[in-house]
């Protein structure tokens, strides 16, 4: 059964396959109580309500986290611990109260102390913050390598003699607290631009697919300049993980499970420009690597570019930067050129280049499979088993 909102409900209703039951909670509000007293186990993907839900359920809860490090706090994790300690756990609007003076960051933290156990992905600061996190709480922290699905990847392996595009650009969902596909979208707006110009100067690129969740079913369209397509459309994951194997070359948005599908498809992308705060958070991180050096940007050298370091303020930071290079033709044509260079770069890239791209990303990035880290897990849950 999968309980959500925003673009994450849309993904499961995307791939109906892999849940008995999903729930939209974002558009029509279920009670979701007696499910989850039901339940064996509740996994929650950095949902920290959901955790909420499952403690004061009674019910064993794991938190699933692919940005552990990410996450920002004010307040002290020995003083978040505390709050934990003195929280009504029977009582989900007591708990809801409870971590109300919290700020959203904080209250994913609380729900990495609450639940039972938490599997966290690998990326700098990870380690670190589990040893702080270890001292204060009696919830098992499992590091792990690539959260991503094992059984799509490995069937995704293009065959010989199948069809394949030039170039595959991932945007990802694009949608969240602020991001949205009607508004808040000048990004999109951007990205649609350059991608004329990309067909304009790039000959090699006859067909493109560019894929996201704001093309779905009537924003689909397709474009074609001097006889050169480029397709905009949204596909389920499995589909969409065969075009990344077949195609001759892969961009993408810097989101941390994008890339580490790509990994496992032994591809190293191009970064395209950060889409929220957070993609701003992952390249700083991995700036040592030939995926941040080869990468692009929005701070387009002469072009203003104030980025407050927060994830709400520094999301709306980067939109208003995108409107800002939309609405300055000097601006526009520095972005252009600077996309153009990128571009380059990353086309001139030698095969011994990008598999040296792929080696510094998986010492980075690298843990133990998720598949043996569950296994362990369900191990450790007396009477739950985790396929």
């Amino acid at each position: 059964m999968f309980v959500g909102d925003s673009f994450a409900a849309a993904f499961a209703q995307a791939n109906p396959d892999v849940f008995d039951e999903v729930h939209d909670i974002g558009s029509r509000p279920v009670d979701i109580s007696a499910r989850l007293a039901a339940c064996d186990l509740v996994v929650s993907v950095m949902d920290s309500d959901l955790v909420m839900r499952a403690v004061a359920a009674g019910r064993p809860v794991a938190m699933v986290d692919s940005l552990f490090s990410f996450w920002r706090h004010d307040r002290s994790l020995d003083e978040i611990a505390g709050l934990c300690a003195s929280a009504p756990l029977s009582d989900y609007a007591g708990l809801t109260a409870h971590f109300g003076k919290l700020s959203p960051h904080e209250q994913i933290l609380a729900a990495h102390v609450l639940a039972d156990q938490s599997i966290l992905q690998n990326f700098p600061g990870v380690p670190e913050r589990v040893q702080k996190m270890v001292a204060l709480c009696g919830t098992a922290f499992h590091l792990t390598g690539s959260i991503v699905d094992s059984e799509g990847l490995h069937d995704a392996a293009p065959a010989a003699d199948g069809e394949q595009h030039d170039l595959v650009i991932n945007l990802g969902g694009f949608k969240n607290f602020f991001l949205d596909f009607e508004e808040n979208n000048d990004y999109l707006e951007l990205i649609d631009v350059w991608v004329r110009d990309l067909l304009t100067d790039w000959h090699q690129l006859d067909n493109v697919l560019v894929c996201g969740g704001a093309f779905r079913g009537p924003r689909q369209k397709s474009i074609t300049v001097n006889g050169r397509t480029a397709e905009f459309t949204c596909l389920s994951q499995r589909p969409f993980l065969r075009e990344v194997a077949a195609a001759t070359q892969y961009m993408m948005t810097p989101g941390l499970t994008a890339l580490h599908e790509a990994m496992a498809l032994g591809r190293l992308p191009m970064a395209l420009p950060e889409q929220h705060y957070g993609h701003v958070v992952n390249m700083r991180m991995l700036k040592n690597t030939t995926f941040a050096r080869v990468g692009a940007t929005l701070a387009v050298p002469g072009v203003d570019y104030p980025l407050v370091e927060d994830d709400f303020e520094g999301t709306r930071c980067i939109v208003a930067q995108a409107r800002r290079l939309l609405d300055d033709n000097r601006g526009l044509e520095r972005f252009r050129s600077m996309m153009g260079d990128s571009v380059q770069s990353f086309f001139d890239l030698t095969e011994a280049d990008r598999a040296h791209g792929l080696v510094e990303l998986r010492r980075t990035l690298d843990g133990p499979p998720v598949t043996t880290v569950l296994r362990n897990m369900s191990e450790s849950l007396s009477g739950v088993t985790c396929a």
